[in-house]
This record gives C-alpha cells, sequence and structure tokens, in this order.
C-alpha cells in the first residue's frame, strides 16, 4: 500500500487511516467490477467512524451472528464453526 495507508498506536490500540480519497486506486478501479467497488467504498464510509464497540453491535445483530448464537444457547457446540457457508 505504501504511504496509502497509515499505521500508528493510539491509546495502546493501532489505528489505520487510509490517505485516499476512496479505496481504490483510480488506475486500478478499472480492472474492478465496479458495483463491488462502491459496494465496498459504502461499507468503509459507514463503519470507518464507528467505534469498535459499536462495529461488535452491528456484527451481532447480522442474521448469521443471531443464528449462531441461537444455536448456541440451544447446546449446540459453535466453536471453530463458520458463520457463513462456503459459497458453492
Amino acid at each position: 500500500f505504501g504511504s496509502d495507508l497509515h499505521v500508528r498506536r493510539l491509546d495502546n490500540e493501532l489505528s489505520y487511516e487510509w490517505r485516499l480519497p476512496e479505496l481504490f486506486d483510480k488506475s486500478l478501479t478499472a480492472q474492478i467490477n465496479p458495483t463491488v467497488a462502491k459496494l465496498i467504498d459504502n461499507l468503509i464510509a459507514s463503519t470507518s467512524r464507528l467505534t469498535d464497540g459499536q462495529i461488535k453491535v452491528r456484527a451481532y445483530l447480522t442474521l448469521p451472528m443471531r443464528s449462531s448464537l441461537k444455536a448456541e444457547k440451544a447446546g449446540r457446540v459453535m466453536l471453530n464453526r463458520p458463520l457463513l457457508a462456503p459459497a458453492a
């Protein structure tokens, strides 16, 4: 990533800052499906200012995570099991 990704330590935690205005360099964007690029840009924009706790809450509210927690409460062992099935 060269100088585009800036990593530093803040309050004993690593902080990552992407210095380009968009996730993908313009020269590479032509090689990437525009729909996928837009999806990733939107995801990063919607989560980049959230705290770790806020991101965790969002993750726990997803259907795969809720299903996993429900199965765990029902007594199923969920350790080392993927939340999402691999694409066929």
